[in-house]
């Protein structure tokens, strides 16, 4: 789904932006489509809060909770920002599960100071 990185002239200092509400809408439209090709034996999404808000729409539609791992991600990798901790997904996502191999960006930044 969209984010602010996806719109020109929009704000694109968060290194992990939210979708917007057109990329909700696409979210809620593309979870309604994939429920009519399951049924799913499971769902895998990145640490990104992008791919975790796309995971949610769904989660709810399929009926399965979401695998997160950090190597779920476009071509060229993460970056400077591999996604969310592990504490961030469990608190908005409970229901998923967080692969050890997942640090997020707190993480990720402790050695950089």
């Amino acid at each position: 789904g969209q984010t602010a990185h996806n719109v020109p002239g929009a704000d694109h200092a968060d290194p992990d932006p939210p979708l917007t509400e057109t990329g909700r809408e696409q979210a809620a439209r593309a979870a309604r489509a994939m429920a009519a090709l399951g049924p799913f034996d499971a769902l895998y999404a990145g640490p990104q809060r992008r791919a975790l808000e796309t995971a949610a729409f769904l989660s709810r539609t399929v009926g399965r909770a979401p695998h997160i791992h950090p190597d779920l991600c476009e071509c060229g990798g993460l970056g400077e920002h591999p996604g969310l901790t592990r504490a961030q997904i469990r608190e908005a996502w409970p229901d998923a599960t967080v692969d050890d191999a997942v640090i997020g960006f707190a993480m990720a930044q402790k050695g950089k100071d």
